[in-house]
């Protein structure tokens, strides 16, 4: 299950446990040990989550599996480097005036998204309004942040759909024609890396939202816009919490006045 995103799968849990009400429930409990574990769960085996659940080993693995993953050896390989994707959640800075000094940080990103995007903005809407299907291809960290943009697509008449959690063998992404586009969301260039093999044997219109400056992009992508005008490497920034919605925001808008009042009911 090698296209399983990790983070996906932290999502995939919190999901369960804010949905599931049967909380003696073992898809819940399990859930929840996973959560609250979750930084251990490289270290613990199949017995250790049997016996501290109150479940049989086949209840584990059947859980991991409508997860994505083949068994509980599988989840646990997937994991070990998981602290190298989810890090920033957790990594913080201590600095004095934090609120100011994000405010100052915020208003920066915002003019350095405006310069780069500023001619491409309306060609991407036009894109988007050409095309039949639309396709958001993301790292789960960024799936939701693509999700409002959805809804506000939707509302306009357009049905925009995301591929996040499991991407690679997807069948919406093999059914992808010429008159389709895909837009790939990778703040930092490791999801774009990860995803390139996929992208290359995909034959429609194809769009990269990147800080990552790869001569290769070029040729794999119609289009690569860039969300700043420097690299960004691991560490949390504005950028990583902040740029992927107010760029796309900047879509939605020249969309919303350019094709409002041409919206035309959805099709599946």
């Amino acid at each position: 299950m090698a296209g399983i995103n990790k983070l996906g799968f932290l999502n995939s849990l919190i999901e369960i446990v804010n949905n599931n009400m049967e909380e003696d429930a073992a898809t819940s409990v399990l859930a929840r040990y996973f959560l609250v574990n979750f930084n251990r769960l490289p270290e613990l085996n199949i017995y250790d989550v049997a016996e501290n659940c109150f479940v049989t080993r086949s209840s584990v693995r059947r859980f991991c599996q409508s997860l994505g993953f083949d068994n509980y050896k599988e989840l646990k390989k997937q994991l070990e480097n998981v602290q190298d994707n989810y890090h920033y959640y957790k990594d913080v800075v201590i600095t004095e005036n934090y609120g100011q000094k994000t405010a100052e940080e915020l208003y920066q990103m915002a003019l350095d998204c405006n310069s780069n995007l500023r001619d491409y903005v309306e060609k991407i809407s036009d894109y988007i309004h050409e095309s039949n299907q639309v396709v958001f291809l993301v790292s789960d960290i960024y799936s939701r942040q693509c999700n409002e943009f959805q809804k506000g697509m939707i509302l306009l008449g357009k049905m925009v759909k995301i591929v996040g959690q499991q991407y690679e063998n997807n069948k919406l992404l093999s059914r992808l024609a010429q008159n389709d586009m895909v837009i790939t969301v990778s703040v930092g260039g490791f999801f774009a890396e990860a995803s390139i093999k996929i992208i290359q044997n995909l034959t429609c219109k194809k769009i990269l939202l990147t800080s990552k400056r790869s001569k290769k992009y070029k040729t794999y992508y119609n289009e690569v816009l860039y969300i700043c005008n420097h690299e960004l490497g691991v560490d949390r920034t504005v950028y990583h919490v902040y740029a992927v919605p107010y760029c796309l925001d900047l879509i939605l808008f020249a969309y919303k006045k350019k094709y409002a009042n041409r919206s035309v009911f959805c099709t599946p």
